[in-house]
């Protein structure tokens, strides 16, 4: 079970990964029609402590089948989302099979003077998303784990693109990639 490429791109929905991985204090919940397309996926409670992005954290993970090898664009969907602990933003965690989590700061660029709201701000929530990037190399074509790692609370995921060549510009992103998700799969939170 899980994703397939086509085109030069695989989308997937965050609700439809292969494993959700928690913690007994942190919980992954889907929250249906937030943000463009279909859900969002927050863990829970907010109130939950930073967690370092290590084996056994809280995150959640997309089997996919890839038919090319080489240097791919993740895209990860956000929802804008204030800094609620006013410090350097909130993060999250972005790798493949056994790599290294690259940290991703979501409010990066999202300074401004005495507190205005910066454009890529008003921008992310005009468009009622924001759209993060990271690199990574695959060196064979097969079956990988995009992970996605819980790192900060109250960071919504919506969904996640990887770019294997073909993606082309679209307002909501590209329609989600042929897969399926086993009966085994956990897929109802």
């Amino acid at each position: 079970s899980g994703f397939v490429e086509g085109n030069g791109y695989v989308s997937i929905e965050a609700e439809h990964f292969t494993a959700a991985i928690e913690k007994d204090d942190i919980k992954w919940l889907k929250v249906p029609d937030l943000g463009r397309t279909l859900s969002g996926m927050i863990t829970v409670p907010v109130t939950a402590t930073s967690q370092k992005p290590e084996k056994d954290s809280p995150r959640l993970e997309y089997r996919i089948y890839f038919f090319s090898k080489g240097d791919f664009e993740v895209q990860t969907y956000v929802s804008p989302s204030r800094n609620i602990y006013n410090t350097d933003g909130l993060h999250y965690g972005i790798s493949f099979d056994d790599e290294k989590p690259q940290v991703i700061n979501i409010h990066k660029n999202d300074t401004a003077p005495d507190w205005e709201y910066p454009p890529v701000w008003s921008e992310a929530v005009g468009k009622n998303i924001k759209i993060l990037v990271s690199r990574h190399h695959i060196a064979e074509p097969g079956w990988h784990v995009l992970k996605y790692w819980r790192i900060d609370p109250a960071v919504v995921l919506q969904k996640l693109v990887v770019n294997t060549g073909g993606l082309k510009p679209s307002y909501l992103g590209p329609p989600e990639s042929f897969h399926k998700i086993s009966s085994d799969d956990n897929t109802d939170k």
